[in-house]
């Protein structure tokens, strides 16, 4: 490390850079309320510190003496506990786009060795992201944790040079990473030395590497972008260089549309990035009885075995982890376990529902009983005790948090009891035993959240689907209006909601769509109210006409549902994808689409498009984008939809398929390549084109250079080749490709305009 470099890290240290002075080859350094004298001496060309009797390289003195990393390790090990039970499930690796240049993953057996593995490579010269996905409740944060402890003792043992520290964002849309790091790090770690600053250039000496936990790009398909655009802002402060591990369900460069993905890589500033994923595969029955002899429970090979032979081998309970272990408590001490899993054999929507009320009746049968007269009765009833349960969640999510404070709990448990008119006894029972409820585990010594996130949204949706039977419109508003509820949460409002009045459901929707009358288009009111009314469609059978106005709808709404019979007016519809989905005898008059995405087993029968505007459409062996109108009108009426004439206008022409020019699809495929590494070196575009490569190298790559879209830049491995990368916004390469109707040329012509600020 040169004096530069040291004296620029040594400065994000302290509380200003005047309070570091190095010359005549002393530092003289004010650092929180420590004064440091030392001597700098050169070395080979790197600075050594001398303090006291000790001397040392000025990388290790920053690590030791300044940041006190090994301090942060004994941190990491105290606030993480030990999980003696862990199973490390299998998954599926995508290497860095140098390392593995097509888009076929690897298996991988152990994922938590092949997340060490990829970490620990922390290439140079560039800034490492790698994704780990899965759906919820799959194990991301139980393997993070466990490699963040494992990195803390090895660090402790001096076995390695770095440090995982988990970042929890609790799927914060609006988010400033600055706030949660340094939020992380003394609230949840206790370790109070480092600032934003400081941590950053940790993260780029390759010595810290950050985990966000619950970084929910899904996000990033609606109107707001901000976890993106944070996301982009930390990579351009590292320069280049670190690593960061980001926890998600879904990586970036996995969504379809370029404009999405744009939100993304616009941002970067042109810095030098390389994306990978790992993502982990569901447990097997192997990981299933691991988990049972880590955890030694007995018997569990015939409860698995009896589990299979009513639920299937690919049931959640079996094959989620966060659900395995609650399946196992409640089935080991059971006298009759054929019909508590008789009770989860339910369709998808409702086995979550059976599940939470097992639980929750073991709690009320087994553990919450006023022993205080004869003969014992339960502190609560079943129905009681979701309702407290909803209760906590609710103020949870209007305050914001996933934690709750003791004092607040029992303020929420007080207020709960004397709304039922609990005698004063049983109300201390209460407030007692809620704090050692199995849905509930404790996030410090002083607060309380929920055993995991889904069985938060699971209760909040409780609360949304209750407020839509008592047409309670303000509740609706006031639980809706502070961000869009989870998936969870929408799947539980809509099948409380319906449950025993199925008949209402065009009561509910009114409901819904009047909270939402004075909303802009993106309110997070209209995009939840939307996914609610498609779950409340979703099957229903015989319906009569209704009518969804002015509602938006996310880009899963429509994955694997069966619509009939309604009429959508005035609604706007994000990136939509379409796969498994049935619609049937529906009709949308003056909607928006951004995009449709087309995937398998597409059932349209009977569908009308009236005065809809279409932004694009994804559908081929490609997946390119078509965005001219008369191709995409060209690509829907093939699936079946139909374009009638607005009343009182002329019948339009039948769509025509366009003129469609490979060569604009060729160059989409390119743009694509750089979602995964903004720099790309020739033998890769060789590798992913094909038999395409000669006409991209020949025809494609001198136009795009000429009209400045693509520039080489230096390539720094072994043996010769080219290294190219994207100079203009991939949001403006977006729109080129949007508005040039399929026209190469058109294409050109667009890209090639001299933009705002090339003077």
């Amino acid at each position: 490390m040169n004096a530069e470099d040291f004296r620029r890290i040594l400065s994000t240290f302290t509380d200003t850079p005047a309070n570091v002075d190095m010359s005549r080859g002393r530092l003289v350094a004010q650092i929180r309320d420590q004064l440091i004298d030392a001597k700098l001496l050169l070395r080979q060309g790197a600075v050594v510190v001398t303090e006291g009797s000790d001397c040392m390289p000025a990388e290790s003195w920053l690590v030791n003496r300044v940041a006190r990393i090994p301090q942060l390790a004994d941190c990491l090990l105290s606030a993480i506990p030990e999980n003696k039970a862990f199973v490390a499930p299998s998954g599926r690796l995508l290497d860095r786009l140098d390392l593995a240049p097509t888009d076929e993953f690897k298996d991988v057996d152990n994922i938590s060795l092949a997340l060490r593995a990829s970490l620990d490579s922390r290439p140079a010269g560039v800034a490492s992201v790698l994704y780990l996905t899965s759906g919820a409740g799959e194990g991301k944060t139980t393997v993070i944790n466990e490699l963040a402890r494992h990195q803390a003792e090895q660090y402790r043992n001096k076995e390695t040079d770095w440090l995982l520290v988990p970042i929890p964002l609790g799927g914060r849309t609006f988010m400033r990473f600055d706030d949660v790091v340094a939020g992380a790090l003394l609230n949840r770690y206790r370790f109070q030395y480092l600032y934003y600053e400081s941590f950053i250039a940790l993260v780029r000496m390759g010595v810290v590497i950050p985990a966000f936990d619950g970084f929910e790009e899904m996000f990033i398909e609606t109107a707001t972008g901000e976890a993106a655009s944070a996301l982009g802002g930390l990579l351009q402060l590292l320069n280049a260089s670190g690593s960061v591990l980001i926890a998600a369900r879904k990586a970036y460069f996995e969504f379809k549309g370029l404009e999405t993905q744009s939100r993304l890589f616009d941002t970067l500033g042109g810095q030098s990035a390389a994306f990978a994923q790992l993502a982990i595969n569901r447990w097997s029955r192997q990981q299933f009885l691991d988990y049972c002899a880590k955890a030694k429970l007995g018997t569990c090979q015939q409860v698995y075995e009896e589990a299979c032979s009513v639920l299937g081998s690919d049931h959640p309970v079996l094959t989620r982890p966060v659900l395995v272990k609650r399946l196992l408590i409640v089935l080991e001490p059971s006298k009759d376990r054929a019909e508590l899993l008789r009770r989860l054999r339910t369709t998808p929507q409702e086995f979550f529902d059976s599940f939470v009320r097992t639980i929750v009746e073991r709690e009320v049968t087994d553990k919450w009983i006023d022993k205080t007269g004869e003969p014992a009765q339960p502190l609560l009833s079943v129905a009681e005790h979701i309702d407290l349960l909803t209760d906590l969640a609710e103020e949870m999510w209007v305050s914001n948090t996933e934690v709750l404070f003791i004092d607040m709990v029992d303020f929420v448990t007080e207020a709960f009891c004397q709304q039922r008119s609990k005698s004063p006894v049983v109300t201390r029972q209460v407030m007692d035993r809620i704090k050692h409820h199995a849905l509930l585990t404790p996030a410090d010594g002083r607060s309380l959240r929920f055993d995991h996130e889904e069985f938060l949204s699971y209760f909040l949706g409780l609360s949304v689907g209750k407020a839509l039977r008592k047409t309670d419109q303000v509740k609706v508003r006031n639980l809706l209006r502070n961000r869009v509820i989870p998936e969870m949460s929408v799947k539980a409002a809509a099948h409380c909601a319906r449950v025993k009045d199925d008949d209402r459901t065009e009561q509910f929707i009114s409901v819904l769509c009047t909270a939402c009358q004075q909303e802009s288009r993106g309110s997070c009111i209209r995009d939840s109210a939307g996914g609610i009314c498609i779950e409340l469609l979703d099957g229903r059978k015989h319906p009569s006409k209704l009518v969804i106005e002015g509602l938006s709808f996310l880009a899963d709404c429509f994955r694997r549902k069966d619509i009939h019979g309604v009429l959508f007016r005035n609604c706007y519809f994000y990136p939509m994808t379409l796969e498994q989905t049935t619609l049937r005898e529906c009709r949308f008059e003056e909607c928006s689409f951004d995009r449709i995405d087309l995937g398998p087993a597409i059932r349209i029968d009977k569908v009308a498009f009236v005065n809809v505007t279409v932004h694009g459409v994804i559908g081929g062996a490609d997946e390119a984008t078509l965005y001219d109108p008369a191709a995409v009108r060209a690509r829907l009426a093939k699936l079946g939809v139909d374009f009638p004439a607005p009343a009182g206008a002329a019948q339009p022409a039948p769509p025509s398929p366009g003129v469609v020019d490979t060569r604009v699809a060729l160059a989409e495929r390119v743009f694509r390549t750089f979602l995964r590494a903004t720099e790309v070196n020739e033998n890769v575009f060789r590798m992913r084109l094909g038999e395409k490569q000669p006409e991209f190298f020949n025809g494609l790559l001198p136009d795009l250079l000429r009209v400045g879209v693509l520039t080489e830049v230096q390539y720094l491995g072994s043996g010769k080749q080219a290294r190219y990368k994207i100079t203009m916004p991939l949001q403006m390469v977006q729109t080129a490709l949007r508005d040039c109707a399929g026209r190469y040329d058109r294409f050109l012509e667009i890209v090639s305009r001299p933009r705002q600020g090339d003077q």
